[in-house]
């Protein structure tokens, strides 16, 4: 099931963070607190409670309390359904561009392929440590969060990071 972790503003922001390990959990509330970012953390199990929570079904109805996501932060090996097949899921469902993060603790080059094949806007390896995520959550909030707008930016409207733009 699903908690939350506030930022330390007014919240301006929702990112989903589908992560099955506890203790990457709480190192990635650590270095939220770190962060202090002004949005608000909600975590699922794993990518079956990250389609509900999507699709807006139960226990995940409530759009007030579980709003829209303006990033999705993901990992791929979590239990029931992974990583990519959330991925496939957003990509068939066509919803509108929520910004996809992929955090993996494996560096093989086919699941980073894969993962941005499938619609992930960055690709990026699990940090062990705090500050690193901390910095880490800074630069992807400030690049695919949009304050004060309900306009989030999609895989068009930026370039990857590593890539040029025209």
């Amino acid at each position: 099931m699903i908690d939350d972790v506030k930022g330390n503003k007014n919240s301006s922001g929702t990112i989903l963070v589908a992560e099955d390990g506890d203790t990457d959990a709480l190192v990635f509330r650590k270095a939220f607190a770190k962060a202090e970012l002004p949005h608000t953390l909600r975590f699922v199990k794993d990518g079956k409670e990250a389609i509900d929570y999507l699709e807006g079904k139960a226990p995940y109805a409530d759009r007030q309390h579980f709003p829209e996501p303006d990033l999705i932060v993901l990992d791929l090996t979590m239990p029931s359904v992974d990583g990519f097949y959330v991925l496939k899921w957003i990509r068939a469902a066509g919803r509108k561009p929520t910004p996809v993060v992929v955090l993996a603790a494996s560096d093989y080059d086919a699941d980073k392929h894969l993962a941005l094949r499938l619609g992930a806007q960055e690709y990026r390896i699990k940090s062990p440590g705090v500050t690193a995520l901390s910095q880490f959550l800074k630069e992807a909030c400030e690049r695919w969060i949009q304050p004060d707008s309900d306009s989030k930016p999609g895989s068009e409207d930026l370039p990857l990071p590593g890539t040029l733009s025209e």
